[in-house]
């Protein structure tokens, strides 16, 4: 079976990237490097305080395409999540 998975979300604090799931250091340097560039608290003037994860959102984006070939999904590459 061929097809394409189409990932979408559609709240404006979220965000989806596609990675490898194999080495969980690679989620740990995303999660870091992330923050280092856009610190959770700063001198934003959004009155929620959650200024920091619209702009993560806005920089890593709400959509995900990945093509499947040939074979079913395995648990393992269900994509983990971020959270910051």
């Amino acid at each position: 079976m061929r097809g394409m998975c189409h990932l979408f979300v559609p709240h404006t604090t979220a965000a989806i990237t596609i990675n490898e799931n194999t080495d969980p250091n690679v989620r740990k340097d995303m999660i870091r490097e992330l923050l280092k560039t856009i610190p959770m608290q700063d001198d934003y003037l959004h009155a929620e305080g959650n200024a920091a994860a619209h702009i993560l959102s806005t920089l890593v984006g709400r959509v995900a395409k990945r093509a499947r070939r040939e074979r079913q999904a395995r648990p393992r590459d269900v994509a983990s999540h971020l959270s910051l």
